[in-house]
């Protein structure tokens, strides 16, 4: 029961369409939106954030996207994973962690023209590879953050408009500049508030390294009785990555416990 609930905050809190349960919610109130600050940036200074933001984006697309990660949430939900991201001519994302107290070990990858995903050596689908995949993942990364389409893969799901439209579905508003962050290689921070289906849905902030590549992502998401907390943590990695090549659909190799250093909290 407490997956489900997970499932139904997610699908609140982002305006999720996932599988399962989270369509239930599709009808419950949405998240209070988050108050705008007294202090509110100058317009000039709002498109020089948003601009770097859509740059941040096509530049993802465009020279593809490896990274792990260790995401962690409090609150609403209590979230511990861990995993390996890869997005360029093909997709192969690995996790593996603790998503509202059960476990769970999961990949979502392609194999020629197909998508499969789900519990590691029993995938729950295997479909024909969506025509937007790879936006639907890096997109839903810089806006969503990647713990969004990792709970609609838990539900047994692909990735949210994996057909197109995620742009249009997922937006950022209110751009801007915060300073460089408290942990290391954190050069400079882009602040943003979300609207989801056209409902306000949160506020977050995305920290960058001196290359530009994501290191950080908190995110906040108000509800009438709580809050969420959601803390993503990024280590860009070469093509040398744990990873390796796309297997097939019954291997799996976790990454050593070395390819995973990025700590807790």
């Amino acid at each position: 029961m407490r997956a489900e609930f997970a499932f139904i905050v997610l699908g609140i809190s982002f305006g999720a369409s996932v599988s399962g349960c989270a369509r239930s919610a599709s009808s419950a109130a949405p998240p209070a939106a988050v108050a705008p600050s007294a202090d509110e940036p100058a317009p000039e200074a709002i498109a020089s954030a948003e601009t770097a933001f859509q740059e941040l984006e096509q530049r993802l697309l465009a020279e593809g996207t490896r990274l792990r990660f260790h995401i962690t949430a409090e609150g609403a939900v209590e979230v511990d994973l861990r995993g390996e991201l890869r997005v360029d001519d093909e997709l192969d994302l690995r996790v593996k962690g603790l998503f509202a107290g059960e476990a769970y070990e999961l990949r979502l990858w392609t194999q020629g023209d197909l998508l499969l995903g789900g519990p590691v050596g029993t995938p729950a689908f295997e479909q024909p590879r969506p025509a937007a995949l790879a936006p639907a993942i890096v997109v839903g990364l810089t806006r969503m953050g990647l713990l969004h389409n990792i709970a609609v893969l838990i539900a047994g799901a692909p990735p949210d408009h994996g057909e197109g439209g995620v742009e249009q579905w997922v937006q950022t508003v209110g751009h801007h500049r915060v300073e460089a962050g408290a942990e290391e290689g954190e050069h400079e921070g882009l602040s943003f508030d979300l609207v989801v289906a056209g409902q306000p849905s949160g506020t977050a902030t995305l920290w960058l390294d001196e290359d530009g590549q994501p290191r950080r992502r908190m995110q906040a998401v108000a509800f009438p009785d709580g809050e969420m907390r959601v803390i993503e943590r990024y280590e860009p990695v070469g093509p040398e990555s744990s990873a390796g090549p796309l297997a097939s659909r019954s291997a799996w190799a976790e990454p050593a416990a070395s390819a995973l250093p990025l700590g807790g909290g």
